[in-house]
């Protein structure tokens, strides 16, 4: 009499949060998975490819062999009965309703030594107030006895301007984190023309690490559109400052965002190769591009943009020959992650705070009224406007259908741009990587490919 219990074999389904393209780029047609809510990217060549395409299409009935157990593993496919919507919708209340998180954009100064032809700030207000840091040092006062992390982000104006007020809060925020055990960490989004060598060794001593720093193509682009006040061009100084950076022994990394025009465009490839010379395959580099708009500044009716279609393949475009010069991929990958593609200004514990205390949720809808949503008092109060905080956070995308069905969500949860989103009535903004996630893919799996 045989008396052993058969155990039911698991069954499963394709999670509904895979990305899914084919590669011929290797010259062996692969199939290529990235699911959303796990990072996982799955490479895989024939004959499996095929198998697991039609799997993907059509379900399978158990994990009976090697590779549906590692399908399993990596969340390309999920039980059965698991409700994956429930399972999002638990991870983005989480992340609202946390409070062991905070993000601080801070404005040490809206004075800006930069006039870009591009840009919206209207330069009014002057260097950060003594109030004002004292408010923000009692702010972080107020929340330390639930803080696990700190984030400050630098921006401005430019904020090196004011490296006196950089210098003082920085120092009083890290001595408070360090007493009592809190995470800190730091960031800054600076023209670079102020950051040499000197200000980069004492912007890295306050644990300033991570950098966003603007080149809009070769010297004779950049210095049309990104001049000082006096009209002189910026690109030679900005270039020289990387330079010097780049010698740096420092754990850092830098972002150099690319603003690009139609003339821009015509120029990056001569610019990739000068940037490929000096800082590809260094990993602590990374390029990103990013079309210019009309973004509510003087010159708006100036500037040539390029159209979303034109700027999603010229983005594309850009994004692989940057691979080909020696820099990561970083910016895609990162999208995709989950909450990768969700905009700060959706967080409820992520703040910008102007000079003068103003407390805003975006940093480039400054004079929109409903992004003033608060004032910071000098003894550390967050005197928020409930109903302007809620336009920013509250997404919908638990009630949006085409957010329940998309496949990017875990990534975006439908807060790619709450400011476009309030300004379309209420019309979810998609990011442009989710149209491009099938020729994106086979350039992040062929740039993979060679770093192995």
């Amino acid at each position: 009499m045989n008396n052993s219990v058969t155990t039911p074999t698991a069954r499963y389904k394709p999670s509904r949060f895979n990305l899914v393209s084919w590669d011929d780029k290797t010259g062996q047609r692969r199939l290529l998975i990235y699911n959303t809510m796990t990072s996982a990217f799955v490479r895989l060549a024939q004959p499996a490819a095929d198998r697991v395409s039609l799997l993907l299409k059509s379900g399978t009935p158990a994990a009976a062999d090697a590779i549906i157990g590692a399908l399993a593993t990596q969340g390309v496919l999920v039980p059965e009965d698991l409700d994956e919507l429930l399972l999002v919708d638990s991870m983005e209340r989480y992340y609202k309703q946390r409070r062991d998180a905070l993000q601080l954009i801070l404005m040490p100064t809206e004075k800006c030594n930069f006039r870009c032809v591009y840009c919206y700030e209207d330069f009014v207000k002057g260097k950060m107030s003594d109030e004002v840091r004292s408010g923000i040092v009692r702010l972080v006062e107020r929340e330390a006895p639930h803080l696990k992390t700190l984030n400050v982000a630098w921006f401005g104006g430019e904020p090196l301007s004011a490296l006196g007020v950089i210098r003082e809060v920085s120092a009083e925020l890290i001595a408070l984190c360090d007493a009592n055990g809190i995470e800190y960490s730091s960031s800054m989004t600076t023209n670079g023309f102020l950051l040499s060598s000197g200000v980069a060794e004492e912007t890295l001593g306050l644990r300033i690490s991570r950098y966003q720093i603007t080149l809009d193509g070769t010297a004779s682009s950049h210095d049309q559109l990104r001049v000082l006040r006096n009209g002189r061009g910026t690109f030679d100084t900005i270039v020289a400052n990387l330079t010097a950076l780049r010698e740096s022994r420092h754990d850092f990394k830098v972002r150099i965002r690319v603003n690009f025009t139609p003339q821009v465009a015509q120029e990056m490839p001569g610019f990739l190769a000068f940037m490929g010379e000096r800082f590809g395959n260094d990993p602590r580099f990374s390029i990103w591009f990013h079309p210019v708009g009309r973004w509510g500044g003087p010159h708006d009716e100036d500037i040539e943009t390029c159209d979303q279609q034109s700027a999603e393949e010229l983005e594309r475009g850009f994004t692989g020959a940057a691979a080909d010069s020696g820099f990561p991929l970083t910016s895609w990958e990162q999208l995709m992650r989950p909450f990768g593609s969700t905009c700060y200004a959706a967080d409820p514990r992520s703040y910008v705070i102007g000079s003068d205390g103003m407390v805003y949720k975006c940093t480039v809808a400054l004079r929109e009224p409903k992004n003033h949503v608060g004032q910071l008092s000098s003894d550390g109060d967050l005197r928020l406007r409930e109903d302007r905080m809620a336009v920013w956070v509250s997404s919908g995308a638990q009630v949006d259908t085409g957010c329940q069905a998309c496949a990017f969500r875990p990534a975006c949860h439908g807060d790619a741009c709450p400011l476009a989103r309030l300004q379309r009535g209420g019309e979810r903004s998609c990011p442009p990587i989710k149209s491009n996630i099938k020729k994106v893919l086979p350039l992040i799996a062929v740039r993979a490919g060679r770093q192995r």
